[in-house]
């Protein structure tokens, strides 16, 4: 789907999945190499795609993989805050309240998990919609004021 607003206009929110990865010997669930080119092919397409290049913040689950992801993200959009939240950890609740309450009309960029996407999305668009669960996968939806609702507007998969 192609953009159909300048997201400098603000009102663009990205869900994001983390990247592949690994259980390592210690027991961290770490991005490995190909979470990582998944992740920094999601950064360029938000930037360079979609035309994000600056975000007012990048709020990602507190477990590492979604970190990392975030942290190479952050790479390709410059964000004025990056936070990490627990409710966006695998069984949270996600943020969405936050979101339409706070930054509906602000670019943001949310790394997290399959089950707190699906929770998001029934939040912001009042209905289900289609996600690709691949590692690194996106979606972006624009916020409609007068609905106070979100519409999804591009969908990519590394």
């Amino acid at each position: 789907m192609e953009q159909e607003k300048n997201p400098a206009e603000g009102g663009l929110l990205i869900l994001m999945r983390h990247g592949d990865y690994t259980v390592a010997s210690d027991g961290h669930k770490r991005l490995n190499e190909i979470g990582i080119a998944q992740a920094e092919k999601s950064g360029r397409y938000i930037s360079e795609t979609l035309g994000l290049r600056e975000a007012d913040v990048i709020f990602s689950s507190d477990v590492e993989r979604a970190c990392e992801t975030a942290d190479i993200v952050a790479r390709y959009v410059r964000a004025a805050r990056r936070e990490q939240d627990a409710a966006l950890r695998p069984g949270g609740s996600g943020i969405a309240e936050l979101i339409m309450q706070e930054y509906s009309r602000k670019n943001v960029i949310i790394v997290t998990h399959i089950p707190v996407i699906e929770l998001q999305y029934a939040a912001f668009l009042n209905r289900n919609a289609f996600f690709s669960y691949s590692p690194a996968a996106l979606t972006a939806l624009r916020y409609i004021p007068g609905k106070q609702c979100y519409e999804m507007i591009a969908s990519y998969a590394p």
